[in-house]
């Protein structure tokens, strides 16, 4: 016969690291950190080209927004031209420039992102 027997102090300190282990307590603080880092990331400008006559007009930088729900980030810029320059369809001259397309730096910003997440979660079971 097999049995097993629970100590009453170790079964807190299990439910407790379980409750750690719930995503709002996971990822819950580290989304809004994580998505302003990839946002200040996104919305750098590269330095302009040499001989350049073009002024910059700073509308894209100013144009992106966050919004944050509980487990959910929302990174978008409703500039209409965006799209263009860091979005999806990007054309080949801004990707030449230096412009970073958003969709790209949130893949690495997520394996950062994931990373965290794992080490958190082996923390939990380390103490």
């Amino acid at each position: 016969m097999f049995s097993v027997e629970w100590d009453p102090e170790d079964l807190n300190t299990l439910i407790v690291d379980l409750n750690g282990l719930y995503p709002e307590e996971l990822a819950g603080k580290e989304l809004p950190h994580w998505s302003m880092e990839l946002l200040q990331d996104v919305a750098a400008y590269p330095p302009p080209k040499k001989d350049s006559t073009y002024e910059r007009t700073f509308k894209l930088f100013g144009g992106w927004k966050r919004v944050l729900q509980p487990l959910q980030v929302r990174l978008f810029n409703p500039v209409e031209y965006a799209v263009f320059v860091q979005g999806r369809d990007q054309v080949a001259m801004h990707a030449t420039t230096g412009w970073k397309r958003l969709h790209d730096w949130a893949e690495k910003h997520m394996e950062r992102l994931i990373y965290k997440l794992e080490m958190k979660a082996l923390g939990i079971w380390d103490t």
